[in-house]
């Protein structure tokens, strides 16, 4: 690391050196994803100043091919969904209900986050829908990345069992695992792209204390909508891909299991 670096992270206060490592390497791995997916189509701007371009579908084709139908039923309406979504979920609140996932904020950020809605939201009324809307489109952008990146992590594990056993579905092989394998599929391989995601979620919505303190309505059109949510999958495919690369020429914070090495 560079003088400089060490100057800035000197600078910060709470900062480690390893806290600014990580956090710039997710930054890294961010602007690697928004590069590879830019070759299909314009990803979203900025507090969302511009909308995801019409042919974000060209990136879906190209990263998820196989797995497609599964991420049309995972954002839609559906009251009952597919094997594949069902098994993301149910790993994801495991995750969530035990604080598992790696970089993930501490129960007290959501505890302050309770207390500010109580004492600065609630008591405007209307506004709090409009803040917890935004708040909602934020956590399901996530989850939409979490998503994506789960279904190339499984698309890359499934082309090695086919090479092994033969032709398997994605559901089937999925389907055949115990909780523990789908859980870590679930899971970011490593801390760095648990944060990747959440700094791009900020930089398309801000964080959740700022939304609350905003109270504004999302400026997004239907279809703006949708081209978002679809951006959100394949931005966590391409997260895998460049969490990959990245392994290959730098240390990240892997967890055991989701090792590369």
């Amino acid at each position: 690391m560079s003088s400089h670096a060490k100057n800035v992270t000197a600078t910060i206060p709470g900062r480690s050196d390893v806290q600014w490592r990580q956090e710039e390497a997710a930054r890294l791995l961010s602007r690697s994803a928004l590069e590879v997916l830019s070759q299909w189509f314009k990803p979203a701007g900025p507090r969302l100043c511009v909308e995801t371009s019409d042919n974000v579908d060209e990136a879906l084709d190209a990263l998820l091919e196989e797995a497609k139908p599964h991420v049309v039923d995972f954002l839609s309406d559906r009251q009952v969904p597919g094997v594949v979504s069902r098994i993301f979920w149910q790993a994801e609140l495991y995750l969530r209900n035990f604080q598992q996932v790696a970089g993930e904020a501490p129960v007290e950020e959501f505890q302050q986050t309770a207390k500010l809605v109580e004492e600065e939201v609630a008591p405007q009324g209307s506004q709090m829908e409009a803040a917890l809307e935004a708040v909602l489109a934020r956590q399901q952008f996530v989850a939409a990345c979490r998503f994506g990146y789960f279904l190339r992590r499984s698309q890359q594990r499934l082309r090695l069992e086919r090479i092994m056993t033969g032709a398997k579905s994605l559901e089937q092989y999925l389907t055949d695992m115990n909780a523990q394998e789908q859980v870590e599929l679930v899971r970011g391989a490593s801390r760095e792209v648990v944060s990747a995601a959440e700094a791009r979620a900020t930089d398309l919505f801000g964080t959740v204390t700022e939304l609350l303190r905003k109270s504004s309505e999302l400026e997004l059109s239907a279809e703006g909508r949708v081209r978002l949510s679809v951006e959100a999958v394949v931005f966590g495919a391409a997260l895998f891909d460049a969490e990959e690369e990245a392994s290959k020429h730098y240390s990240l914070t892997f967890s055991d299991f989701g090792s590369r090495h």
